[in-house]
């Protein structure tokens, strides 16, 4: 029958009463919490009034969130409502977090802002998305960057001189690519499809591993020999190094290939043969 403050709540504080105003001298329109209080974003639950012993929620049943309509209730306390539809929704309402950048109110570990369920480095902070998943993060200024984040796995991966990028052979130097050049201009494998090289320091086409296929025996040195020595100069182009020298290459060349050698030598030899004849024949007759 009375309403002191005229908010359409009754003073009647009995507990049979029809609802009853709990703040008796103060115009409002709480519904939620209790009746009659002030709310200031009109969501139906009441601001909280810590002086009278009215807290928010969860410590109390007051309006965790008396500035926004669409929250109200905080069961973890920690900042985020459980209201689904609402801002900022908790998507772990029952355990405090503070994670918001893939999920609100969950538990972030390294405190990066991605919650444990959705980080893929949870214990740390520089690194969350992997695209590829091979392992290395996406954030290229993080604790090892994935220098190819969206390269497939089958591919292989890379960690030797760029992390995360197609490895063909497995070594764990990168395929050169049109950023990434191989060895010796970059660092890339140099030789992509041979698993024991990936090095060229003079850049010939033999690898500077030394127990390895391919293996260069003048790795500071340009060469193109193959046959007792690879990679080291060979000025004539007969395989041979020129530290073998003409001499054992040419008798080397014949023993290995008696039959080239014959017609290879023949007429020179013929006619270092004939000159000679002719000298010493020219030597006789002068003597005669």
């Amino acid at each position: 029958w009375a309403d002191t403050d005229g908010d359409g709540y009754g003073d009647n504080q009995s507990e049979s009463a029809w609802r009853p105003d709990a703040c008796k001298v103060t115009v409002g329109t709480s519904t939620i919490d209790r009746w009659g209080c002030p709310d200031s974003d009109g969501d139906g639950a009441s601001d909280p009034q810590v002086d009278s012993g009215w807290l928010s929620h969860p410590a109390g049943l007051a309006d965790a969130f008396p500035d926004d309509y669409t929250q109200w209730r905080d069961f973890d306390g920690d900042g985020y409502g459980d209201e689904p539809v609402g801002t900022n929704p908790d998507r772990c309402r029952e355990t405090p977090g503070t994670s918001q950048d893939d999920r609100y109110g969950c538990p972030d570990t390294d405190g990066d802002g991605w919650s444990d369920l959705g980080d893929r480095f949870p214990n740390d902070v520089t690194q969350w998305e992997d695209t590829d998943g091979d392992g290395y993060g996406d954030n290229p200024n993080g604790n090892m960057p994935d220098s190819c984040p969206t390269a497939a796995l089958s591919e292989g991966i890379s960690l030797l001189d760029r992390l995360g990028c197609p490895d063909t052979d497995g070594d764990g130097y990168s395929d050169p690519d049109d950023e990434w050049g191989a060895s010796p201009n970059g660092t890339a494998d140099a030789f992509p499809r041979i698993r024991v090289q990936w090095a060229d320091m003079d850049g010939d086409g033999f690898g500077d591993n030394a127990i390895g296929s391919l293996r260069d025996d003048c790795p500071e040195t340009s060469g193109s020999s193959t046959i007792d020595l690879q990679g080291c100069p060979d000025g004539d182009g007969d395989g041979y190094s020129d530290e073998f020298g003409f001499t054992n290459a040419q008798f080397m060349l014949m023993a290995s290939n008696p039959t080239a050698s014959l017609f290879t030598y023949l007429i020179p030899f013929t006619m270092f043969a004939l000159t000679l004849f002719g000298m010493m024949l020219g030597r006789r007759r002068g003597d005669l």
